[in-house]
């Protein structure tokens, strides 16, 4: 008895020889390619990691530097007269000519405002960086009490302190840095 053969020509059993021959190499390069994406999404997440943590970096030394400069500028002697807490200076007083020359010399910041315990605002620059006066005369008068920066500020935010400078002078400095970025 003859076994039953498939009737197909040899046209077909070429085709079908060729097409499970041809499946190997692309499974391999399939499985090659799934490995390779693998390998990039660990690269790539690593790069963007080292570009993240490179930004933290700079933005925590800006933020120190902008806390020192409020720091410095809260331990001038100016500012420690008992004269100027609770009531706003006139713009020609020596502690707005010396907002005017800190802004000056930094070159960092446009507005510099300062203000009491309650909120009330004592002095401000009335020249920018470039020595072009800033029409700052409308600020006078306000108080920034009930603003979030401030808020922040009486129930601990971020600050810096003057022990030594508090007990002299029986007065209390602490600052709180906001940064104005313009998109």
């Amino acid at each position: 008895m003859r076994k039953p053969t498939w009737n197909v020509g040899i046209t077909t059993k070429l085709v079908w020889i060729l097409v499970f021959f041809s499946l190997i190499p692309l499974s391999v390069q399939v499985y090659s390619l799934f490995q390779t994406a693998e390998v990039l999404k660990k690269e790539v997440g690593v790069q963007y990691q080292d570009v993240a943590e490179v930004i933290v970096e700079k933005i925590s030394l800006y933020l120190a530097e902008r806390s020192a400069d409020a720091q410095i500028l809260s331990r001038s002697p100016i500012l420690g007269g008992a004269e100027l807490w609770g009531q706003a200076v006139r713009p020609s007083h020596e502690f707005v000519q010396v907002l005017n020359a800190y802004v000056q010399a930094t070159g960092m910041y446009s507005l510099v405002q300062v203000v009491d315990l309650d909120g009330n605002l004592i002095a401000v620059n009335d020249h920018d960086a470039e020595g072009q006066p800033l029409r700052t005369e409308g600020l006078y008068g306000k108080n920034y009490g009930l603003t979030p920066w401030f808020r922040a500020l009486q129930e601990g935010g971020e600050r810096g302190r003057s022990p030594e400078s508090s007990l002299r002078r029986n007065v209390t400095q602490e600052v709180f840095v906001e940064s104005v970025m313009v998109d």
